[in-house]
């Protein structure tokens, strides 16, 4: 799920360790590493600037209001659920493809109207990587500095500073999935909105995720490129919405746009991602977030 980003402006990324590098090719590597850092994000100064004067503070780390668990999931049952992680903050960069969403205009400028417009009173809520209030200098011991370092100054950029939001990673940490699915689709409609094989995985288990639902439904969606049908995909599921549906989505970047334009029109959608995956495959996914070391901080730091 996650993996290290190598550092454009650090000897370490190389294919060698630095100190196996010889010290003749040690400048020419640099220069041209950093160059290529400077090319690709040279109509973006203030992330380059912010980029390069953070990067090798150990102690940076930005202050976030997130909500308490308990607090999300009550929450959610009055408002959408929406997720940016790496690959958002990726894509909200334009530099590069995905290698299950191409970037697009159109599509990141509705992530920066969903980020623009949000508040308390918003009719969604935004969830971040819980590691933007983890210090640099603890997050490189893990390999994950230069990973959410995009988050981390996106956040400082363009992210309102007052409203909550909620722990973007909360959908993989044992034990939350299936009881969250359980609690908001209670007397519901539920729509699941998703690739063919994550809707026949989870069909199966379906009664039991949403054992108090009135009613279960799905809409397949690719496994790649989803927002090259986006228009199709608001049209279907607009054929599903009644006054109790509840929508759970796993499509990808496309489907937070999704949930933001649905979530203005007054119905219910969350962004709930591999935590699908992880709920009808018994697997824990903690390992990927490394929670074990990051949960006790992220936990230490909203309870200040």
């Amino acid at each position: 799920m996650y993996s290290e980003n190598p550092n454009p402006l650090d000897l370490n990324s190389a294919t060698l360790p630095a100190h196996q590098i010889p010290l003749r090719k040690r400048l020419p590597y640099f220069i041209g590493k950093a160059g290529n850092f400077f090319i690709r994000y040279r109509n973006n100064l203030p992330y380059l600037f912010k980029y390069v004067t953070s990067i090798h503070q150990g102690a940076y780390k930005e202050q976030v209001t997130f909500m308490s668990d308990e607090e999300f999931v009550e929450a959610a049952k009055s408002r959408s659920t929406l997720r940016l992680q790496d690959g958002e903050f990726t894509l909200l960069l334009g530099t590069r493809d995905l290698a299950y969403e191409k970037k697009n205009t159109q599509l990141t400028s509705m992530w920066m109207e969903a980020i623009e417009n949000y508040s308390d009173t918003a009719p969604y809520i935004l969830g971040l990587p819980p590691y933007v209030v983890i210090d640099n200098r603890t997050l490189h011991k893990e390999g994950f500095k230069y990973l959410w370092m995009p988050a981390k100054i996106l956040y400082s950029m363009w992210f309102p500073k007052k409203p909550k939001y909620f722990n973007g990673s909360y959908f993989y940490i044992d034990n939350t999935s299936i009881p969250f699915m359980q609690a908001l689709s209670d007397q519901k409609d539920v729509l699941l909105v998703s690739n063919a094989e994550v809707i026949r995985q989870t069909q199966p288990h379906s009664a039991y995720f949403f054992k108090h639902a009135r009613s279960f439904s799905s809409i397949e969606t690719p496994e790649k490129n989803t927002f090259e049908v986006y228009d199709a995909t608001i049209k279907n599921i607009e054929k599903y919405i009644t006054p109790h549906t509840v929508i759970f989505m796993a499509c990808g970047p496309a489907g937070k746009a999704m949930i933001y334009d649905l979530s203005k029109k007054g119905i219910l959608a969350h962004d709930i991602g591999h935590g699908l995956t992880g709920a009808y495959t018994k697997e824990s996914r903690e390992h990927f977030l490394k929670w074990d070391i990051f949960g006790p901080l992220y936990y230490a730091t909203i309870k200040k």
